[in-house]
C-alpha cells in the first residue's frame, strides 16, 4: 500500500513518477519483501533529485506467511 505522495512525486520539471513507472519498477525487482520498499524510495528520491515534494510519500508492505 502506499498514498498519493509516492506517484505524484515530482522531478525538477514538475513530472510525476506516475503509477506506470512505479509497476514498472517493482516488476523488474526480485522477489524480496526485505528490500522492496528501500528500493522504490531509492528509485524515487533518484527521481525528484533535489526537487521539492508537496506530499508525504508513505509505503506499507505486509508479507503474510
Amino acid at each position: 500500500m502506499y498514498t498519493d505522495g509516492v506517484t505524484e512525486a515530482k522531478d525538477i520539471n514538475d513530472k510525476l513518477f506516475g503509477e506506470e513507472r512505479l509497476i514498472n519498477f517493482i516488476v523488474k525487482q526480485e522477489n524480496n519483501t526485505r528490500t522492496l520498499l528501500n528500493n522504490i524510495l531509492e528509485e524515487l528520491r533518484s527521481f525528484a533529485g533535489k526537487a521539492p515534494q508537496s506530499d508525504d510519500i508513505t509505503m506499507l508492505m505486509i508479507k503474510y506467511l
